[in-house]
């Protein structure tokens, strides 16, 4: 099982990717979603929005795990894209609008001060495929492609992204900020 990116050649089931993302995760941003806008979410930051999805799967095309990294350097959307994202985006806080704000206001801030490239939004395993690699494999094929200067935040998986060579930069509101240069 080799990771791989999304794209043209590679395409990706972004419904079945949307209900592993919901399974992985009590409580996210993007879990406040339901799966149909949520698959409907990826394939406008994948598509249109400096988002890329790297994922496994297996020999079914079921996916196992998948990360999804954000280029920090923008291009420009469509104003149709962008209302897409908002009202997508605005299902989720309408859902769980304490949840929404208190993320937003706990993660302001974060990376102040901070020069990097990419940004890893969330990396997620199927429950079944846990402690076999899948995880080490997706930042594995981000350092075998090139992908440096990485910035993550995390409040649950220190020790994997120390075990996968980032090194701690700091901790804002119980957050931990990692970076890989």
């Amino acid at each position: 099982m080799n990771a791989k990116k999304f794209s043209s050649k590679n395409t990706i089931d972004f419904y079945q990717l949307a209900i592993l993302h919901k399974s992985s995760f009590d409580k996210s941003l993007a879990t406040t979603l339901s799966a149909y806008f949520l698959s409907k979410f990826y394939k406008i930051l994948f598509v249109d929005m400096n988002y890329e999805c790297i994922y496994i799967e297996n020999s079914e095309k079921e996916i196992l795990g998948a990360l999804i990294i954000k280029n920090n350097h923008f291009k420009k959307i469509k104003l149709k894209k962008y209302l897409n994202v908002s009202f997508l985006l605005f299902t989720g806080f309408l859902n769980s609008p304490i949840f929404w704000i208190n993320s937003v206001l706990k993660n302001r801030n974060l990376y102040k001060g901070l020069s990097y490239d990419y940004e890893i939004s969330t990396i997620f395993v199927s429950s079944e495929h846990q402690s076999k690699n899948i995880g080490t494999e997706l930042i594995n094929f981000l350092k075998d492609n090139k992908f440096k200067n990485i910035i993550v935040n995390t409040n649950i998986a220190e020790s994997f992204y120390i075990k996968n060579g980032f090194n701690l930069i700091r901790v804002v509101n119980d957050i931990s900020v990692f970076s890989l240069r």
